[in-house]
């Protein structure tokens, strides 16, 4: 199963408040498609600040897999240090560092959520390899542009325009919750960027089907305000008291104010008003209202109470940013806090008819609706073609027959991880000494545990079909492969499809192959079991290749007194030994290739030569020997194209 790490300031319980189910939204779509995620809290809101939250807690290792709580540093909240704005970095918590650190020294994620974009330092703690994805929930900057503007001083991280792009830059996948967001960042930044409006399905079994089109009472009309306890909320439910204080300071309207949330008791007005102390949840305070109310004048922001209205078949009167980016009818949006009031005082006098307002509602909701899960659509297809897991089957290798195969691939099996996970299957003999030797990335399995490895990986497989172990033609099975065959020990075929030639043209071997701890035990046993490969007699000082025992052969061996060692390519057991001695770099020896210039043999022989520095002797004639000396920097070049050619294979998924 693949692993996703949610990193939030934010809780995801109890779900009265955007952020909260914002963070809840993202983290459910991943652990949906197939995800086991983790989340990593760090704990710095309202109660968490002061001690551990136990009962929320426990409610959160009910809903995620894992959950790590880091209490924040009491920093986290401040003004700005320097100026009017905040430098991007300044909350950062190095309490939640260390402990990103300790964790991805012994886990891999293949996918790392952060929600807000003062957390996106995280993201440099992370190898290459894990898919990062930003949800910013907003844009900053462009808020603080507005406070600024408005005159109001709220709390919040408020960087500046130039610092923000630099932590959006930082992700590979970008979410934001309004579509102009998505369409400015565009033009900003080359980042995937999704646009994923927030949008609660399942509030849709929660319509009151016994009001579908009547008021809750006779004798009023009962509006809603459902806060959640924040400055900027505070602001704007003083400033549509106020006006409300106004309209009704002349006509008194059969209109009841409602107010739910935190900011109940910091409802402050001579114009009366019902307090209500808990809800059980939003469903059921929007239900008992007849209009909810989102007076979101001061700045925009994630807002979901308009979201939850539709859902809810609930009429809403909302600010044009509570609205932004849902197609609300013109006569469900005020302008101003004035606006809003006028519009109050009507309908609590006139009581049209609902059923007008539902159908706008419906049209709104079905609208966003298909927006939201276009978006999560979007986002799961960016993440299933970052992360989807590349099964490199060795099941069929022998580690005496193969074992320059396995040294191939154990020596760019970093290289091949960058980009994405790995399934390494590896035969039952090799598993002890090579598996707990490889990089996080990689997961070994037994060809009898990989079906149980790829339970709930959602889209397609890349498999590497090593040995033609997969019959031709076969494109799929369940869950379908894309398959890619390596024709590197092969005979090139005349004409290979563009996959294929990918990795036929790889090199063998990547110059780390003396700094991978797999590949290093693995030629160490094969040394061990192989000694009758020299014998009693002194190490070669030099290896000769010819296609077959015969012609110059013979005249070489008799004019050289040296330690010579004769290997014919039609031996392929001879040819194995030879190579994986020249590998281990046992002593000076040099090379004459006295075959053919063509095929895997030469290709394999040529870039030992390149990686240890062995001198390279090539016949020119039968009667002669011209010597020299590979330049160094081929083994340079030969890295370049590994890392080119391995890292496009990986990454074509198509």
């Amino acid at each position: 199963m693949r692993n996703a790490l949610v990193i939030s300031p934010f809780a995801s319980v109890p779900l009265d408040v955007g952020r909260r189910r914002r963070v809840y939204q993202t983290s459910r779509l991943l652990a949906d498609s197939g995800f086991r995620v983790t989340l990593m809290l760090l704990a710095c809101e309202e109660g968490w600040r002061v001690r551990h939250q136990e009962e929320d807690f426990e409610r959160l290792r009910e809903q995620w897999g894992e959950v790590i709580v880091v209490y924040g540093n009491p920093k986290i909240g401040l003004p700005p240090r320097n100026g009017d704005r905040h430098h991007l970095d300044e909350w950062w918590d190095f309490n939640l560092e260390h402990t990103l650190r300790n964790i991805l020294s012994r886990r891999f994620f293949d996918v790392c959520l952060v929600h807000r974009v003062w957390l996106s330092r995280a993201f440099d703690l992370f190898e290459d390899g894990t898919t990062k994805i930003l949800d910013l929930h907003d844009l900053l900057w462009r808020r603080g542009d507005i406070f600024d503007a408005a005159g109001v001083t709220v709390e919040g991280m408020f960087p500046d325009e130039a610092s923000e792009l630099f932590g959006i830059e930082r992700a590979d996948i970008v979410l934001t919750a309004l579509e102009s967001d998505a369409a400015d960042l565009a033009r900003r930044v080359a980042k995937k960027i999704v646009n994923l409006p927030f949008y609660d399905r399942a509030l849709e079994a929660e319509i009151r089907p016994s009001r579908a089109s009547r008021y809750g009472a006779p004798e009023k009309v009962t509006f809603g305000f459902l806060g959640n306890g924040d400055g900027t909320d505070a602001t704007n439910l003083k400033l549509l008291l106020a006006a409300l204080e106004e309209v009704i300071g002349t006509a008194a309207p059969p209109a009841e104010i409602v107010i739910a949330g935190d900011l109940r008791e910091r409802a402050d007005s001579r114009i009366p008003i019902r307090r209500v102390a808990s809800i059980a949840s939003v469903a059921q305070f929007d239900r008992e209202v007849d209009y909810a109310v989102a007076p979101q004048f001061v700045a925009p922001g994630l807002d979901t109470r308009v979201a939850d209205a539709l859902a809810l078949g609930v009429p809403v009167l909302a600010s044009p940013f509570a609205s932004a980016g849902i197609r609300l009818d013109p006569s469900l949006v005020c302008n101003s806090p004035a606006e809003m009031a006028s519009r109050i005082v009507e309908i609590s006098l006139s009581r049209p008819p609902l059923s007008k307002a539902q159908a706008a509602m419906r049209t709104a909701r079905d609208h966003l609706r298909s927006r939201s899960a276009a978006g999560a659509t979007k986002l799961l297809d960016a993440v299933a073609r970052a992360t989807e897991p590349m099964v490199i089957d060795l099941s069929a290798a022998d580690p005496q027959a193969d074992c320059l195969v396995l040294q191939s691939y154990l020596s760019s099996i970093r290289v091949l991880s960058s980009d994405r996970s790995i399934l390494l299957v590896l035969p039952p003999g090799l598993m002890p000494y090579v598996a707990p030797l490889l990089p996080l990335k990689v997961t070994p399995v037994t060809g009898e545990a990989l079906a149980s490895a790829l339970e709930g990986t959602a889209g397609r497989v890349m498999l590497v079909d090593v040995f033609g172990t997969v019959p031709p033609g076969k494109t799929g099975s369940e869950p379908p492969y894309r398959v890619v065959r390596d024709l590197r020990w092969a005979p090139m075929k005349p004409n290979p499809n563009p996959d294929e030639a990918t990795l036929a043209l790889a090199p063998f071997f990547h110059s780390n192959v003396d700094r991978e701890p797999a590949a290093l035990e693995l030629r160490r046993r094969w040394a061990c079991e192989n000694e009758g490969f020299l014998g009693s007699a002194p190490p070669p000082t030099r290896l000769v290749f010819v296609d077959a025992l015969a012609g110059p052969v013979d005249l070489a061996g008799a004019a050289d007194r040296l330690h010579t060692r004769i290997i014919p390519l039609s031996d392929e057991a001879s040819f194995r030994a030879a190579a994986m001695f020249l590998l281990e770099g046992a002593g000076p020896v040099e090379i004459v290739w006295l075959a053919r210039a063509d095929g895997h043999h030469h290709r394999l022989l040529v870039q030992l030569c390149a990686l240890r520095d062995i001198p390279l002797w090539a016949m020119l004639d039968p009667a002669c020997f011209a010597s020299g000396r590979l330049p160094p920097q081929i083994a340079k070049s030969f890295d370049r194209a590994c890392e080119h050619q391995l890292g496009l294979l990986s990454r074509r998924i198509g």
